[in-house]
């Protein structure tokens, strides 16, 4: 019996559904409950004033904004070969049989996305786009405000469970008592609170989440650095040649910056806080221009 319709591919469905969950659900919902119940908590418990209350209501709409709003422009964005009009063969590029088309040097051709990807870095499911020139910046950031933003929230979890205890001890074995419900044949504890136990799974997640996010962001942000794609990344620490990797991981401050700035554009003081800004990438520009007027 075929459970799979035919001509739906599950692992492409699979890949929308999972993104349409993260971007368009988890977060917009992380942040009304965060805005909505655990700042209300908060407020009843501390009882903060003007400055704080206010502090946090537009960090955690500042960190919102910048979540979501680079993860949309990283769907929205077009990265691929058809933002260049002209068609001629690129110094040192390669030509691609799929697309019948010369494409720049770092392009390839992504089989899930069905075109080729101008300095094509992978292709991210959580987005379920290609992740390329123009629109890597959306992809660092989103994944740097989306680990702010969970820090953030766990810290409103932490000061409500610290809240929850008259001592540290209180809390660790209520917890204990939580997690090993025999603990407390042993123990004399208080019963777990619904509020309490609620908050306290939300902070566990969160530092799963944290832990997971700190690792892709490194991975990612590092690369940046150095000014390589995740395909080069993983060749080069197959590399036998050991004399090649310092070369690309002892980069200078100058070349640092034109990583970032390849990437980033030339308004990244306005790209980094702000999702909608226009930060042209004019060196890549450049670049492809020069190719063409080549080959013209």
């Amino acid at each position: 019996m075929k459970f799979q319709p035919s001509g739906i591919p599950w692992g492409w469905l699979y890949e929308k559904v999972k993104f349409f969950f993260v971007v368009f659900f988890l977060i917009p919902f992380c942040f009304v409950y965060h805005m909505t119940v655990t700042r209300t908590n908060l407020v009843a418990i501390y009882n903060p004033g003007p400055a704080r209350f206010w502090f946090h209501f537009f960090m955690g709409c500042f960190c919102f904004i910048n979540t979501f709003g680079n993860a949309i422009m990283a769907i929205l964005t077009d990265t691929s070969l058809k933002r260049i009009t002209s068609r001629h063969a690129f110094e040192g590029g390669t030509y691609c049989e799929i697309c019948k088309e010369y494409r720049p040097p770092k392009s390839w051709h992504c089989h899930k996305c069905k075109v080729c990807i101008l300095r094509r870095n992978h292709h991210c499911n959580f987005i379920s786009r290609c992740v390329g020139m123009y629109n890597q910046r959306y992809y660092l950031l989103y994944q740097a405000y989306f680990l702010i933003s969970t820090v953030y929230s766990m810290y409103g979890f932490m000061n409500i469970i610290f809240a929850e205890c008259e001592t540290t001890l209180d809390m660790v074995l209520t917890l204990l008592q939580m997690f090993i419900p025999m603990a407390s044949v042993v123990i004399d504890v208080n019963e777990v609170d619904i509020v309490f136990f609620w908050y306290t799974l939300c902070m566990y997640i969160h530092i799963g989440l944290i832990f997971w996010l700190t690792f892709v962001v490194y991975y990612h942000w590092s690369n940046a650095l150095k000014g390589v794609t995740t395909y080069e990344s993983e060749k080069l620490s197959k590399a036998t040649n050991s004399d090649q990797a310092p070369l690309i991981r002892n980069a200078g401050p100058s070349e640092l910056k034109k990583n970032l700035l390849t990437i980033f554009g030339s308004r990244w003081y306005l790209a980094i806080v702000n999702p909608f800004v226009d930060s042209p990438v004019p060196e890549a520009e450049d670049t492809y221009e020069s190719d063409r007027e080549k080959m013209a």
